[in-house]
């Protein structure tokens, strides 16, 4: 789709949500999310940081162990790991960044990343609403 080939264009300029708004029309997901979030939401404070993370749960009164943080850089899942939220890594096996291409040599996961997927479509098909892993 159109759709999706114009939210990639955001995953080159170092944003996420314009690529998961593009999946509304062929997708049809954005009814498994609460809401999308971005740094303008987080009073411009990077994601690696434990406040941006502080506001996102005050702002949605989030209960971080029922929420899931979903991300393209696994550092940036660490304070919401620290939080007790469940991350889960999207991967871009084809997007050219170092980050990316150290994940491809991983061996296993590292402590802060509960799940891994290369598809998110494909992953949030396969949620569970009963807490288990897809």
């Amino acid at each position: 789709s159109h759709l999706v080939g114009m939210g990639a264009y955001g995953l080159d300029l170092g944003t996420f949500s314009p690529f998961l708004y593009a999946f509304r029309e062929r997708e049809m997901i954005l009814d498994l999310f609460e809401d999308i979030v971005d740094i303008v939401d987080a009073g411009f404070l990077p994601k690696e940081q434990a406040a941006a993370y502080h506001r996102l749960l005050a702002s949605h009164a989030i209960v971080p162990k029922d929420a899931a943080m979903f991300e393209d850089m696994p550092h940036n899942l660490e304070p919401a790991h620290a939080l007790g939220m469940t991350t889960v890594l999207v991967h871009a096996p084809s997007h050219d960044h170092p980050v990316q291409h150290k994940i491809k040599s991983w061996s296993a996961l590292p402590d802060h990343v509960h799940h891994l997927t290369d598809d998110l479509a494909r992953f949030l098909t396969g949620v569970r609403l009963d807490g288990g892993a897809p």
